[in-house]
């Protein structure tokens, strides 16, 4: 809270500090849910994909694989799995 004050300049700091207490939890829960939300969409993903919680986790965190896009990566791995188990026979 200091460091925030601080590091902004910001005038009349003890009425401020409530505030800024607040914005902070604020913030911390949204970080929180989005986290949560992104574990579940993870594990979630991982077991209709059919691959390693690792891998999806990956894949979300550099954007590859996002609520958007789902479908279309789905779709992509089941026509290359198609592939590779008819190359088979």
């Amino acid at each position: 809270m200091k460091e925030i004050i601080f590091r902004f300049n910001l005038v009349d700091s003890v009425t401020l500090y409530p505030n800024l207490k607040k914005i902070i939890q604020a913030a911390r829960r949204r970080v929180m849910r989005r986290h949560t939300k992104m574990k579940k969409n993870i594990t979630t993903w991982s077991s209709k994909l059919f691959l390693p919680e690792d891998i999806v986790a990956q894949w979300a965190r550099k954007d590859l694989l996002t609520e958007k896009n789902f479908k279309a990566v789905f779709e992509i791995l089941s026509d290359c799995r198609e592939l590779f188990t008819s190359e088979e026979v």
